[in-house]
């Protein structure tokens, strides 16, 4: 599914990390990539059009590095390599929702129906930003664990739930289903590695989790030129 319309001439994709976290700085950098994917095959948008804004308190970054034993750099390689904004903001626990919240709405009354929003979260408390951006005329796209408990994808568009209600798009995110590497992805990690003066491949790719099964368009949030489609 392409919504390429031709008034959409940008898109960012807002990452709320605090409720879909990566392993480690390699997974984030894989996940990241897929995201920026999805975005591109929403928008038809070549990638130099995608913006990747990562959000999330300081205790998050913390306990992902603690827990993935790494220092900062590995971390700042992935940013860097992705052209992604990391957002990190004080201790309090809703501080990097709000902080999210403003840049969507900031966004969309920027540049309105040239831009396509795409919030990656499973907070439903951000379903009335989502409605205001596409109240700007912004194409509002909701990527989230959309998923039965079977860990099937639904067969219909979940957009009962505040977030994906207030979409024009849907997207279901896997965070738990394990894929290898593309081509694609593998020369970007070991661009990564080498940034990091790895002297040497580390083999084979390890699967990594994060993953779009599937993709819908909203029947109760319609685009306003349906026609664009293909």
């Amino acid at each position: 599914m392409t919504v390429p319309g031709p008034a959409v001439r940008r898109a960012r994709v807002f990452w709320d990390l605090d409720n879909l976290a990566a392993r480690d700085s390699e997974h984030a950098l894989v996940m990241g990539h897929r995201l920026r994917q999805t975005a591109q095959r929403l928008t038809g948008l070549p990638d130099r059009r995608i913006d990747l804004s990562i959000f999330a308190n300081q205790a998050t970054i913390q306990g992902l590095i603690y827990r993935s034993g790494e220092d900062s750099q590995p971390w700042k390689a992935s940013l860097e390599l992705l052209q992604a904004e990391l957002v990190v903001v004080g201790m309090e626990k809703d501080a990097a929702d709000m902080s999210m919240r403003y840049a969507m709405l900031l966004d969309a009354e920027e540049f309105g129906p040239q831009t396509a929003i795409l919030c990656v979260t499973n907070d439903q408390g951000f379903g009335e930003t989502l409605a205001c951006c596409g109240q700007f005329g912004a194409l509002t796209v909701a990527v989230g664990t959309y998923l039965t408990r079977a860990g099937i994808a639904w067969s219909q568009p979940p957009n009962q739930m505040p977030v994906p209600a207030a979409a024009n798009c849907i997207v279901a995110f896997h965070p738990g289903r394990a894929v290898p590497v593309s081509k694609t992805e593998a020369k970007l990690v070991d661009r990564w590695e080498q940034r990091l003066g790895a002297d040497q491949m580390l083999g084979p790719r390890r699967p990594h989790k994060g993953l779009c099964v599937n993709r819908w368009l909203n029947p109760d949030r319609p685009l306003a030129q349906p026609g664009q489609l293909q």
